[in-house]
């Protein structure tokens, strides 16, 4: 059985018990690590890359999303509402505000989207411009009602 097959059939539970999200990550291109405000962070499961983000941190007072595809290596499952998504964009958020000193009245932005994610960030509750708490808080809130994760 395939990786993509093996996620699809995961509960919630099992798939956040194996799943990574670190700072740097292993492309096809080579090691990208995070670097000045850039991080940026790859996403696994039990050893396997799934994908990837890269954001920006500016001064503690803006979070940048500029790549977000933490499904780039399992292309199958992008847009299955498997939770995969969901889970990365929770602890990526979590990661930035263990290490990164994001103010909680930091700026979230995204510097493109496509009408799906534009879409998917609405029903999440989050959006442009907003302030990071609030951001992070409204994401792990739908991590946890919508798709069944469970947090600290």
């Amino acid at each position: 059985m395939g990786i993509e097959t093996h996620l699809k059939n995961l509960s919630p539970r099992e798939l956040q018990a194996g799943f990574v999200v670190r700072e740097g990550y292993q492309g096809s291109g080579g090691f990208m690590p995070s670097h000045g405000d850039n991080y940026v962070f790859g996403c696994s499961f039990d050893g396997t890359s799934l994908g990837y983000a890269v954001l920006r941190v500016r001064f503690g007072q803006t979070v940048v999303w500029d790549h977000f595809y933490p499904l780039d290596h399992a292309p199958a499952l992008v847009g299955k509402k498997t939770g995969i998504g969901t889970l990365a964009h929770v602890n990526i958020l979590d990661h930035l505000q263990e290490t990164a000193f994001v103010d909680d009245c930091a700026t979230v932005v995204h510097s493109r989207t496509t009408n799906g994610r534009d879409i998917h960030l609405d029903k999440m509750g989050v959006g442009h411009g907003m302030p990071f708490s609030e951001y992070r808080a409204r994401s792990r809130q739908y991590a946890v009602v919508r798709k069944g994760f469970t947090f600290d």
